[in-house]
C-alpha cells in the first residue's frame, strides 16, 4: 500500500452507503465504523481517508502472544 497513490486506493475500494459518512461530516459530527481484524480492513481505512475522510484508528494488545 505505500506505493499507492490516494486515487489508486480509492480505486481498489467499494464503500457501499458512502453517502453515510459525507452526510455526517456535513452535520458537523463524527461517525464509527466499526469493523473486525478481517478481510482487507486497511485497505477500507485508507480509502476512506483518500476520498477526503479523516480517519483515527483504537487498537490494542492482544493477550495472547
Amino acid at each position: 500500500m505505500p506505493r499507492l497513490e490516494p486515487s489508486d486506493l480509492a480505486a481498489h475500494a467499494r464503500i457501499e452507503n458512502a453517502e453515510v459518512f459525507t452526510g455526517v461530516r456535513r452535520e458537523g459530527k463524527g461517525g464509527v465504523l466499526l469493523t473486525g481484524h478481517l478481510g482487507n480492513w486497511e485497505l477500507t481505512g485508507s480509502a476512506l481517508a483518500a476520498l477526503g475522510h479523516p480517519i483515527s484508528v483504537l487498537v490494542r494488545r492482544q493477550k495472547n502472544r
